[in-house]
């Protein structure tokens, strides 16, 4: 697949040096897919409710790691792309900062995917 690349600091469309719209493709694209499902809240895109992770749900029941891993293994799931999911840990030491931190290995299409998020909400 091919998409536009996005920045991750900033969550803009990233632009080479001929002012170019930088594409993702490959593993960055997916990695970048699965980035962008995973920060979502779901609900919130129009053209598929179901997209997305249940942030709000999540939060508002005041889950516990178990529950926010369980809930991310079924979102990473969703991406037809993943093949298996080797290793996911999610550490919710600084909930009282509103912060929590996620990380997990795949293996996908495109290889072995390794990402570390950390979420602020």
């Amino acid at each position: 697949m091919r998409s536009f690349y996005f920045d991750k600091e900033n969550g803009t469309t990233k632009f080479d040096e001929l002012h170019d719209i930088e594409e993702a493709t490959g593993k960055m694209e997916l990695e970048q897919a699965l980035w962008i499902r995973i920060m979502t809240n779901q609900g919130e895109w129009i053209f598929d409710l179901d997209f997305g992770h249940p942030w709000l749900k999540l939060f508002r029941e005041k889950a516990t790691a178990r529950e926010h891993r369980s809930e991310l293994i079924k979102t990473i799931y969703k991406e037809d792309r993943v093949k298996e999911i080797l290793e996911i840990n999610v550490d919710v030491s600084e909930k009282h900062n509103r912060k929590l931190k996620i990380y997990f290995k795949a293996l996908t299409t495109e290889g072995l995917i390794e990402s570390s998020e950390e979420v602020e909400f």
